[in-house]
Order: structure tokens, then sequence, then C-alpha cells
């Protein structure tokens, strides 16, 4: 027999398995990390760890903290943010398609399964938005946190900084803290990453969620489209033309 996605106990079966992959997933993640997180943790608080007070290669920073892109994700909470972030899509076509079993047939079993996925994919944009937005500084003196894009190439990113000197990332606590938000962004568009997951719940409530005929269906999702292809052309939020092209296609 052919399986039928539509089905209720296929449908239940499917959020039950995706909530429980995924915060199993998270809750792993964090046991295995906890023991470097609380032994790098401690290097970012010393203001003294900079590679100029270092003689010898053999006792650079990257000894203590390595020098490769882990540093980005090290920190709380980055390897859920980038986890979740990658995930979003998947996740919220998931906790809709409970929503859409709900109205469909009245299966209110589907509803509550996909009230803790429909949290996180509502929560998390808002989430990013609004530490985005508070730690990227603007104007002359910049936001609470300091938060600043450096193009020099010794300090490329976003770093932040004490008075007028940036920090290494190696010292830059705030930044690698949040490194998921900001990566390969250009220096305005700290809320893309914010936007996308925003744009991943309209594209989930008009392909699954609400209750529509299949041409209107795809009107309304072929104008979305346009639109946001558009929009992409005109904000190009991404500094290397590699992410550019993959957020494109």
């Amino acid at each position: 027999d052919l399986l039928d996605t539509t089905d209720p106990v296929y449908r239940n079966a499917m959020l039950l398995d995706t909530t429980i992959g995924y915060f199993s997933i998270i809750i792993i993640l964090f046991l295995i990390r906890l023991p470097l997180l609380i032994t790098h943790r401690s290097y970012y608080d010393d203001d003294n760890d900079a590679a100029e007070n270092y003689k010898y290669c053999s006792k650079c920073p990257q000894t203590k903290i390595p020098c490769f892109p882990i540093r980005y994700w090290m920190d709380i909470p980055n390897v859920t943010l980038k986890l979740t972030i990658g995930l979003h899509m998947g996740l919220t076509f998931a906790s809709f398609s409970g929503v859409a079993s709900f109205i469909g047939t009245g299966n209110i079993e589907a509803l509550y399964l996909s009230i803790p996925l429909l949290l996180v994919v509502l929560l998390l944009p808002c989430f990013a938005c609004y530490k985005s937005r508070k730690l990227v500084r603007e104007g002359e003196h910049g936001g609470e946190d300091g938060i600043i894009y450096i193009e020099t190439a010794k300090y490329e990113g976003w770093r932040d900084t004490d008075g007028a000197q940036a920090k290494t990332w190696r010292m830059s606590k705030l930044v690698n803290r949040w490194g998921a938000l900001f990566f390969n962004l250009k220096e305005d568009r700290w809320y893309w990453n914010s936007y996308r997951m925003f744009f991943n719940l309209i594209e989930g409530a008009v392909i699954i969620g609400l209750p529509l005929t299949n041409d209107l269906r795809g009107l309304i999702i072929v104008i979305i489209y346009f639109i946001q292809w558009i929009f992409l052309l005109l904000q190009r939020p991404y500094r290397y033309w590699g992410m550019f092209l993959i957020e494109f296609i």
C-alpha cells in the first residue's frame, strides 16, 4: 500500500518524531559542549589575551582557543542557533502540517503535538531580530553593547569594541557568542536572518497551513516568490557571492 501522508496517524507520528528528535539533538549537543564551554568562557574574560602579548607562536592564544570556525559556535547559544536556523524551514513546515490537520479534520492531537515546534519557529526569528538589533552598533555612539562592523583586514567582520579599539575574535566575547546571527552578512544587513525566518513562516502558512484551493495557493506563492526574488536582488545581503548565489537558488 502507498503511504498516505495526509492520514492523521501518520501526521501525528511525524510530528512526535520530529519534536523528540530535534529536542534530543539540542540536549545532546549541550551536554557534549558543556565541558568545552566552561573551559573556553574563561579565556574570553581575559582582557590580556591578545596576540601581541605572545613572543612565540607556540604560546599564541589559538593554542587555548582553536583558530578555526569552531569559535563561531563554541559559546552559548551558537550551537543551538546555527542548528535551528538551518532547520527552521523544515521545522516550520512540520509544525504547520499539524495546524493544517486540525483545520482540515479537527485532529486536536496534531495541534497539541505541533505546539512545541510552533513555539520554536515563531520565537526564534523574534529573538534573532531583537538580539541583532540590540547588539549592532549604529551611528557614532553605537548600540548599548557596542557592536560594529570593522573592514580592516586584521579585524574584518562584526566586532565588539572598547572605545575606539576593535577586538580580535579571541577577545570578542559578544560577537563570538552570537556569531550565527552575523556570519557573512553586510554591515547594514543585520536583520537578514530574521527576515529569512519570517519568510519561512509565510511560506509554510501558504503552502501547508491555510485551507486554500490549490490554484489559489499556487497563485499566492508565485507572487510571494517573485517579491522575494526582487527583494533579494535589491538587498544583496551577503558579503560574498557564493552565499548570495546559494540564497538565490
